[in-house]
């Protein structure tokens, strides 16, 4: 597919609503158990972790420059806000280049539904009561995303791998949270099935 084909999918991405995505993303975080407001027991952090960085999620990965696509979608589906507020995200973040590398097949599917494309970005996002950086891996673990499916972190060494993609940038804070950045957008099995 031509450049601009593609550029014209991902900019029907961006243009079609579908208001029912941020309503998932939302539902997700607010039925958390591990967050303050849903379980009193939970320990908030420390306001010291809240002062370290100026800007949430999406204000960081915004003035980092890598990741224009991921936040214009975001922001067009009304998921951006719930990245702004409250929570503890880890985000494994696409650049530019990761969504340039998307199969035109893939691109065109989810370009005509909405919905699909709410879950492949909610899959991205891991929300528990503490952001997951470097540190925090040893060997392989299993975190549960915000779309509901699981994704394996891998650890060796001070690098990372997400479901065998590599991350390219580790440990970027954020006020309310973390990114790493990847090179390959990640789709989960339910939305390959659908659209294959």
């Amino acid at each position: 597919m031509k450049a601009n084909n593609r550029r014209f999918y991902l900019n029907a991405i961006a243009l079609i609503g579908f208001a029912g995505s941020s309503l998932m993303v939302s539902s997700a975080i607010a039925h958390s158990t591990n967050s303050p407001e849903n379980n009193p027991q939970a320990t908030p952090l420390p306001e010291t972790f809240v002062a370290q960085t100026e800007g949430d999620i999406i204000d960081v990965a915004t003035a980092s420059g890598s990741f224009s696509t991921l936040i214009g979608l975001l922001t067009e589906l009304g998921m951006a806000e719930d990245l702004r507020g409250y929570g503890r995200f880890t985000v494994f973040a696409p650049t530019d280049a990761a969504f340039d590398a998307v199969p035109d097949d893939v691109l065109q599917a989810l370009a005509s539904d909405r919905e699909l494309l709410a879950q492949v970005l909610a899959y991205h996002v891991v929300a528990e009561r503490t952001p997951y950086s470097v540190e925090d891996f040893s060997g392989s673990q299993t975190l549960r995303t915000l779309e509901r499916s699981e994704i394996t972190v891998s650890r060796r060494g001070r690098s990372l791998s997400v479901n065998g993609v590599d991350v390219i940038e580790t440990d970027i804070q954020a006020s309310n949270g973390v990114i790493h950045a990847i090179d390959q957008v990640l789709i989960p099995e339910s939305v390959l099935s659908q659209i294959q």
